[in-house]
């Protein structure tokens, strides 16, 4: 379990750094450009994190606080978080009922949300 946690937690920083990383010499990067490089980023590591955890992981909760989410429930409230962010910037109604895949049981659907969740915010970005 200690092993989960510090994955999850590693490959959210992993992402941070990432997109936190100053251009080559010479070269200048706009919001935009920066922008986008941090959400491709945070694409990957979020789509590996959800597909190479074990089904039976996905029931793994980090602590005993009733309040906390499960990895599963994690999953589900970021591809949640993705909707809204991107339904507001595309000025759209959220296509996605609000903590809907939250609420998911499956990594099988759970994985399918967040694709769906990203494939809603690609378009978004990338204008």
């Amino acid at each position: 379990m200690k092993r989960v946690t510090c994955l999850v937690a590693g490959l959210m920083l992993f992402a941070v750094f990432a997109a936190a990383q100053a251009p080559a010499a010479g070269q200048k990067q706009g919001l935009a450009a920066s922008l986008q490089t941090a959400y491709g980023t945070l694409k990957g590591n979020m789509t590996q994190a959800a597909e190479k955890m074990p089904e039976s992981n996905y029931r793994f909760k980090p602590g005993s606080d009733p309040e906390l989410r499960t990895y599963g429930q994690w999953i589900g409230h970021q591809a949640d978080n993705q909707f809204t962010n991107c339904a507001t910037i595309k000025g759209v109604a959220n296509p996605s009922p609000a903590q809907s895949n939250e609420k998911k049981a499956s990594k099988a659907e759970l994985v399918k949300a967040l694709a769906a969740a990203f494939n809603f915010c690609d378009s978004a970005i990338s204008a």
